[in-house]
């Protein structure tokens, strides 16, 4: 209540001001109904992607880090706590792990340190699968298959 005018006021505690397309970042989860491609398509059309237009992708998946790793540590038994993924390929609406993302993320911005990376855990032992010792670049899909995959998704859903 204003003490001077008297009238009822709303205060939102958690608002936060950022990019627009941080709102999306949750979204991706596919815990959440929204993680359907047709839900991202209409947001664009409504807020248009940032430049670079190409990178859209990328921020949204580090958008979504927050998200997800909130979920490991809060929720018992997360799905997302895995260091493997599920589903043999990222970027679908499957399950991943936060090191899955990251490890994208990596392979997308910085193929080579990852790929250093992941050779120094194997000469220290550490067993890692065969797609992630080898992780680089050229394993990313493209957004002709992306752009395919999500066409599929929509499709499925009607």
């Amino acid at each position: 209540m204003d003490t001077r005018t008297g009238e009822a006021f709303v205060f939102d505690v958690c608002s936060f001001y950022g990019h627009n397309e941080y709102d999306t970042g949750n979204w991706r989860a596919p815990r959440h109904r929204l993680s359907n491609k047709a839900y991202i398509r209409n947001y664009k059309k409504n807020f248009p992607v940032s430049e670079p237009e190409e990178d859209w992708d990328a921020r949204n998946l580090l958008y979504s880090l927050i998200f997800n790793i909130v979920n490991t540590i809060y929720i018992p038994g997360s799905s997302q706590r895995q260091v493997r993924t599920v589903a043999p390929r990222l970027f679908r609406a499957d399950l991943t792990s936060v090191f899955d993302d990251i490890t994208m993320l990596c392979r997308m911005f910085c193929a080579d340190d990852l790929r250093v990376e992941m050779e120094r855990f194997q000469h220290a032992g550490v067993d890692l699968p065969e797609d992630q010792a080898t992780a680089g670049a050229e394993d990313i899909p493209s957004d002709e298959a992306k752009e395919e995959e999500e066409e599929e998704e929509e499709e499925a859903v009607k």
